[in-house]
């Protein structure tokens, strides 16, 4: 592949970002920009193992190049659907991005729940509820697609032999790294 036909096939997987920074064979994601994609994910609201109601807020991110990783608070409420009452609170946590090729998305993987705090500080159930809120938490968000290549991107993408591949976060934001295409 010419560095010209590289230089192109990046411009189409920016443009598809709606942004990103642009080198001949990858493109990188700012915070502001992987801050827009991951709000057009939120609220989440979900019903978690017919036990618990889980909504949660826009998160506001942070880069964490030298674990490779993302880290996140976002708000939380939660109402166990056996119980009466509900939880709210600050949830923060961090996760590794990946990309998965059948369905051409980027998604949250290994989401660690690093701390919770819930808005009763006098509850008798307030350190149980923070254990059972973070791992429900966890099981809402990972894998959770926070972007999808447009079809019409892909098959760009396909034309010029390439395809998304590895995901790494750096300083400067979220690099994803052009491979050749697998068959």
């Amino acid at each position: 592949m010419t560095m010209n036909r590289r230089w192109i096939l990046t411009a189409v997987l920016a443009m598809a970002a709606g942004c990103a920074t642009l080198n001949p064979n990858k493109v990188t994601l700012s915070q502001s920009d992987l801050e827009r994609l991951a709000a057009r994910q939120f609220p989440i609201d979900r019903q978690v193992l017919d036990l618990f109601d889980v909504s949660l807020r826009t998160p506001a991110l942070q880069l964490v190049p030298e674990r490779n990783r993302v880290a996140a608070v976002l708000e939380l409420r939660a109402r166990p659907r056996l119980l009466p009452g509900s939880w709210t609170g600050q949830l923060s946590f961090d996760a590794g991005l990946r990309w998965e090729p059948s369905d051409q998305t980027l998604r949250l993987s290994q989401v660690r729940v690093q701390d919770v705090a819930l808005n009763d500080p006098n509850s008798p159930v307030r350190s149980s509820a923070e254990r059972i809120a973070a791992a429900v938490v966890e099981r809402v968000l990972e894998d959770l697609s926070i972007y999808r290549l447009p079809a019409e991107r892909w098959l760009e993408l396909q034309k010029r032999g390439v395809q998304p591949g590895e995901v790494a976060v750096t300083r400067s934001g979220v690099e994803i790294t052009f491979v050749p295409l697998t068959r």
